[in-house]
Order: C-alpha cells, then structure tokens, then sequence
C-alpha cells in the first residue's frame, strides 16, 4: 500500500509537472507569435511594413509562376502629403495615414494585402487578379478618398481631401520582384506628372473626383 501511494503520489506530481509545461509552452508561443507580428507589423498603421511586404512579394511571385496565375501591385502616393504635415503638424498627419490604412484595407479582400512602402506611401498586393480588376481596386480606392472630407474630431478643424496617385503594375513571368516594382513607381510617377489624383498603369489613365462628404478620423 505504502508503494502503490507513493506511485499515485509520482504519477500526480508527474502529471501537474507535464500540465504546468504545457502552459508554459502555450504561453511561449503566444509570445513568438505576437513578436512575429509585431516584427512584420508597421506600428502606426497596423498594416504590414515593409519586412512583410518584401516577403509577401516573393512569395506571391513564386506563386504566380508555379499556378500561372496572374498577379498585380498597386502602389499608392498620397498626394502633398508634406505640406499637408506642415501645415497641420505629424499628429494629425498620423491619423490621416491611420485613417487611409483603414480604407486600403476596406477595400480589398481574400488573399490580397496592404503594407505601408514608405512614409505617405502604400503598396497593394492582389494575387490570381488580371490588369482590369487591379484597375477597378485601384479607381475604387482613388475615387473613395478623393471623396473624403476629413475633419479632425479632437481639434475640431477641418483638413479638407487627401488624394492619391496610383501606379498600377502587372506581373509578367520571369521578372524579380524589384522590376515589378520598379514599374508600379514609374506609373505612380506618371500619375503625379500628369495632375495628381489619378491612376495609371500602361495606357490607363483615372478620373478626378471632385464630390465629397465629410469624415471624421
């Protein structure tokens, strides 16, 4: 009897042992996984950074070549955004940035994603999407913002319309991730050149906008 207690006793102090182990693992990787996503996070915006993008990137190509299946990139400049930062201050500036994220994000879905490029600028990644549906994603989204009124709710002062200029560039097999870049700023560029507010890829050019509505960010 005094045996077969302490067995019951090992057994007891064995299984509090494995379940106190396996919490500290559960608890271990809750912390990798928020590290990894704060590694890959931008953290004004929430959206993916840079790091993320460029791995997404390669990722996304390597998918395209393997399925044959096509794949876009949107890159997205807010239009004047330093003296709207000089006029305004970076704390405003900062939740228009926040506020833009949002929308980028409102306005693609499945396995398609936004990151923060650089400063005021955006990148859109939209795989197994063909030129004419980049291109509608990309007008959606000129369009919506240009429509924007923004208001400060905290400072109670209007800001007036935050526009974009939109390069809209598509994969073709063989190029790198840089070269594929590289044309989605060249558009971008273009779109700046031609009046700002536009969305340009090839040939195609966007629309001004001229409505609004107010939003408060």
């Amino acid at each position: 009897l005094d045996e077969t207690k302490k067995r019951e006793s090992a057994t007891q102090s064995m299984q509090t042992s494995l379940e106190s182990m396996a919490l500290e693992m559960k608890k271990l990787r809750a912390e990798v996984s928020k590290l990894n996503s704060e590694a890959t996070t931008d953290s004004l915006t929430k959206v993916n950074n840079r790091r993320a993008f460029d791995m997404e990137i390669e990722n996304f190509i390597s998918s395209s070549k393997a399925e044959k299946k096509p794949l876009c990139l949107l890159l997205i400049d807010l239009d004047d955004f330093k003296r709207f930062n000089e006029q305004f201050g970076h704390t405003i500036g900062d939740k228009v940035l926040r506020f833009v994220a949002t929308l980028l994000k409102n306005n693609i879905k499945g396995c398609d994603s936004v990151a923060r490029f650089a400063g005021e600028q955006f990148a859109i990644l939209l795989p197994e999407t063909a030129c004419e549906g980049a291109y509608i994603v990309a007008e959606n989204i000129r369009e919506r913002l240009s429509k924007q009124t923004l208001s400060d709710s905290a400072e109670k002062i209007e800001l007036g319309t935050v526009t974009a200029s939109i390069g809209v560039a598509v994969y073709k097999y063989g190029e790198s991730a840089e070269q594929l870049i590289r044309k989605a700023d060249k558009f971008m560029h273009e779109a700046k050149r031609s009046g700002k507010n536009k969305v340009v890829g090839g040939s195609n050019v966007g629309s001004d906008s001229k409505e609004s509505s107010s939003t408060l960010i």
